[in-house]
């Protein structure tokens, strides 16, 4: 049984995936609605998950937490939320995967995720996705060892 924290603000997106991971394969899942959920989460010393799925798209409450050049651009703010990730993880010393999901995969996110990240741990996917694709793709980060 994997815990899986998945980022996302709507909730249509998650549901039918988050009761087939809970139900069927008994899997914990987590869900974050945005920004500030997951920058309280990486002051934590401690981060309980085998796998993290972030939408780049993710509204923000407190202003205070986002860089205020990031807070009208959805993808660098997303991306800057995806290294801030990884960078926790890292400090950790974990290796906890993350798939990145994003409607827009343009150049510069999959240079950034190609670039900036470690790739044994990241996968880009693109929304919409298929059900399959992505459980398959779930439970291939879930394999890559920690």
């Amino acid at each position: 049984m994997a815990r899986i924290c998945w980022i996302e603000d709507a909730e249509e997106h998650v549901e039918d995936m988050r009761a087939h991971l809970a139900g069927v394969l008994k899997h914990q899942v987590h869900v974050m609605r945005n920004c500030d959920q997951v920058v309280a989460l990486m002051t934590k010393p401690v981060l309980p998950y085998d796998l993290f799925i972030v939408d780049l798209w993710l509204p923000y409450e407190n202003k205070s937490v986002i860089p205020i050049q990031l807070r009208e651009d959805p993808t660098r703010r997303g991306l800057w939320l995806v290294g801030q990730l990884h960078e926790a993880i890292r400090r950790l010393k974990l290796a906890i995967p993350i798939i990145v999901l994003s409607g827009n995969l343009d150049l510069d996110t999959k240079e950034f995720v190609n670039q900036k990240l470690d790739s044994r741990l990241t996968r880009l996917l693109d929304k919409p996705a298929d059900f399959d694709s992505t459980l398959q793709l779930i439970d291939e980060m879930l394999k890559v060892d920690h």
